[in-house]
């Protein structure tokens, strides 16, 4: 009975040290947002050119996907930036899965 107590309780130890892991490695890890932003930044856009036009996400036990859509504005172009990313169960950051680009024509009308 001593052995049996003591192997419950270095069970809920270890289990309950998984479940604090989980929800630090959770909350402290960077948003889909930067995430996204940032491999924005390494395709050629400047930080303050991006604007989030909308994200989702959704949670599996698995891990959770997001997607990212982003408007990055400059003089001569306006684009619509899509960005698809996951993050795995325990894991501290979001991977990009898929980056798409597509061009949007401006609405320049001149008098």
């Amino acid at each position: 009975m001593k052995y049996l107590k003591l192997i419950l309780a270095s069970g809920l130890f270890v289990f309950g040290g998984l479940l604090v892991c989980a929800f630090a490695m959770t909350n402290l890890a960077p948003s889909p947002v930067t995430a996204a932003k940032a491999h924005s930044i390494e395709h050629g856009w400047a930080a303050d050119e991006l604007t989030l036009t909308g994200f989702e996400t959704s949670a599996k036990i698995s891990g959770s996907n997001g997607t990212v859509l982003l408007k990055g504005e400059k003089p001569d172009r306006q684009n619509r930036i899509c960005v698809e990313l996951r993050k795995p169960l325990f894991a501290t950051g979001w991977q990009v899965v898929g980056y798409d680009e597509s061009h949007e024509p401006t609405d320049r009308s001149e008098d």
